[in-house]
């Protein structure tokens, strides 16, 4: 198989290598896979000005792109995982009252959650759909880049969160370097992706569920995960699996939607079956906790 450097492709998002073969096809889109950290990442990325159309209302709504037939109808697990995850800030010994800042906070319902526990929220959020509904939930600041944000959260932080969002980011190594400066010196970045190395994802190849361009533009595993974070000064502390609570009306219209079978997703997530929480737990989703680098080990 030949290089696609040869014809000008990019170099890898996460380690700059310069070595990278074609690697899974959907839709007529393709990712490219990285040959010394693992990357995959589409070929070629969507222009910047596409983002806020990808993740519009029919994103949120429509299940369109990969995306969710309404997202809201789901807030009781949406608020379930949430309550999980402050669970797991607090066995890191992040506790409130503090300041923390979540990357693509969605509809707000973490946010909320958070608030609710005595945090003061904020959120970054790219969509203008989203950020709107955010700003019915939460208080603080809700903005679109993190330029944005009020000077005086730099170094104030206790937790930048990016939950299941920097796959869908164009440039996640600019993301990473613009946020770090707002985390506290013993602060944390909590990440919660997906795994492309993981049993399930090697199993179902182009089908496996993350598989979703262009909404999906980057498939991590933990070597280029771990080397994005060097990149942008950050030193993984964890790595590991985790789980989330979705409804059976999700996860059967998630399906019918990779199959093609929009008009049945979106009536099963409007069915009764919504009401029924299952687990989420096939090892593919992952929960990552970073710290500040030194400047003098950082590169």
């Amino acid at each position: 198989m030949s290089d696609p450097r040869d014809h000008g492709s990019p170099p890898c998002p996460c380690c700059a290598g310069e070595h990278s073969t074609p690697w899974l096809e959907r839709g007529g889109l393709r990712y490219l896979r990285c040959a010394g950290c693992g990357h995959g990442w589409l070929d070629p990325l969507p222009e910047p000005g596409t983002l806020r159309e990808i993740f519009g209302k029919e994103y949120f709504e429509g299940g369109r792109e990969g995306g969710y037939f309404r997202y809201e109808l789901d807030e009781s697990g949406h608020r379930k995982t949430a309550r999980r995850r402050l669970a797991f800030l607090r066995s890191l010994g992040l506790r409130p009252p503090g300041e923390m800042i979540e990357i693509g906070p969605a509809y707000g319902f973490f946010l909320e959650e958070a608030w609710l526990q005595g945090w003061r929220v904020h959120g970054v959020e790219l969509s203008d759909h989203a950020r709107a509904k955010a700003a019915l939930r939460a208080p603080g600041y809700l903005v679109a880049s993190p330029e944005e944000l009020p000077g005086r959260l730099r170094g104030a932080c206790q937790a930048v969160l990016l939950f299941q969002v920097l796959a869908h980011l164009r440039e996640p190594e600019r993301m990473l370097a613009e946020i770090r400066p707002f985390l506290a010196p013993r602060g944390v970045l909590v990440c919660e992706t997906w795994n492309a190395e993981s049993s399930i994802a090697r199993l179902f190849g182009r089908m496996w569920q993350q598989v979703s361009p262009p909404a999906v533009q980057h498939l991590f595993g933990e070597r280029s995960l771990r080397e994005i974070l060097r990149r942008t000064g950050f030193k993984l502390r964890s790595f590991k699996p985790w789980g989330k609570t979705v409804s059976l009306s999700f996860a059967l219209g998630t399906a019918a939607g990779r199959l093609g079978w929009t008009s049945l997703g979106a009536r099963l997530a409007d069915s009764p079956l919504r009401r029924i929480p299952i687990p989420y737990g096939f090892g593919d989703l992952v929960v990552a906790v970073a710290e500040p680098d030194s400047p003098k080990s950082a590169s």
